[in-house]
């Protein structure tokens, strides 16, 4: 809301627009697009801006717009010799989801390239996607725990914590002594404000990573 404000002040304060689309990204509002755009017209040195305009990209499966638009953070980054680190980061998720996917291209029904591409896709915050890659490991191994797990925190992450539960649940099937399984139901139960039931999850993900340890 300040920040709205000072913009209708400051129209062209490039400053401005990267903090309003930092704030619509992270409500998920969709005035983000335009914001960043705005931040770039008014200033298209601002490090920030392209790295939000390659996070938009990466969204939307542009993924080589989005490494063009990381390079031009990257190198603005280093003329005001600030950290680039975090562009750089997000460089090498897009370069390792593109590694599997062109992978996956020519060994179509390899299911280790599945697990792999959700992970980078999970990575990227392409979660729905993550899912898709998931789905299709279980449907070769219903009984390897690992992608059921893998889903149920792409299902958090999107908020479906009823269909969450569902999977960590399935993992647990198959592994019932799993600390990460435990805990993350614990997480789950703790998000749907069912504190009791977190709390006995807890306990169980702290006992049974206590004997993984002896």
């Amino acid at each position: 809301y300040i920040t709205s404000k000072l913009l209708e002040k400051q129209p062209d304060n490039a400053e401005l627009w990267v903090q309003k689309a930092q704030v619509m990204l992270h409500i998920g509002d969709k005035k983000f697009s335009f914001c960043v755009r705005q931040t770039i017209r008014k200033d298209d040195k601002n490090d920030l801006g392209w790295y939000l305009q390659s996070y938009e990209y990466s969204q939307k499966g542009k993924l080589h717009e989005a490494i063009t638009c990381l390079d031009k953070a990257i190198a603005l980054s280093n003329q005001k010799k600030k950290d680039a680190t975090d562009y750089i980061n997000f460089k090498e998720k897009i370069n390792a989801y593109l590694v599997w996917d062109k992978l996956l291209s020519i060994n179509p029904k390899n299911v280790r390239l599945y697990m792999n591409k959700g992970k980078a896709a999970y990575n990227l915050n392409r979660f729905k996607e993550a899912i898709y890659c998931y789905d299709k490991v279980i449907t070769q191994n219903p009984n390897i725990a690992a992608p059921h797990l893998c889903i149920a925190y792409a299902q958090v992450a999107i908020n479906d914590l009823v269909q969450a539960l569902e999977s960590v649940n399935r993992a647990l099937s198959i592994v019932p002594c799993s600390y990460d399984c435990w805990f993350l139901k614990s997480q789950i139960f703790k998000l749907q404000n069912k504190n009791e039931e977190a709390q006995i999850c807890l306990d169980k993900a702290l006992q049974f990573k206590k004997e993984e340890k002896h």
